[in-house]
């Protein structure tokens, strides 16, 4: 990622989040609307990689689909930071009501969601 200066977005350490990356649930170390920091991860995505989040939802919740491409930007002691390049609107929806702390509205998402085993 870059340096706290430059980023465009405010970073969340709390509510933990969960990322489905590559088939492995992860927990946020930090994210916000323009990307995520995980840990920990040992899969083989490396600094450039482009991929695929299918899923997310909050740590005491379930995964919901969603749609979200993302870019590695870097690697290291086991954790993988990335910056979104694309998020559906349901990937929109969920983040920005963890971020509110919208736990209602978070509900009603995951009720219209099929949860992803």
């Amino acid at each position: 990622m870059t340096s706290p200066a430059r980023r465009r977005t405010q970073r969340l350490i709390m509510p933990t989040l969960r990322f489905l990356i590559e088939g492995q649930r992860l927990a946020s170390v930090d994210w916000s609307l323009g990307g995520l920091q995980v840990e920990p991860y040992a899969g083989a995505l490396r600094p450039g990689a482009e991929f695929s989040i299918p899923a997310i939802g909050p740590a005491d919740g379930p995964l919901m689909p969603v749609g979200i491409r993302a870019r590695v930007e870097r690697l290291k002691e086991g954790k993988l930071a990335a910056i979104f390049l694309e998020l559906d609107t349901r990937a929109f929806d969920v983040l920005e009501a963890m971020m509110l702390r919208r736990r209602q509205y978070l509900a009603s998402l995951a009720a219209t969601a099929r949860a992803v085993a």
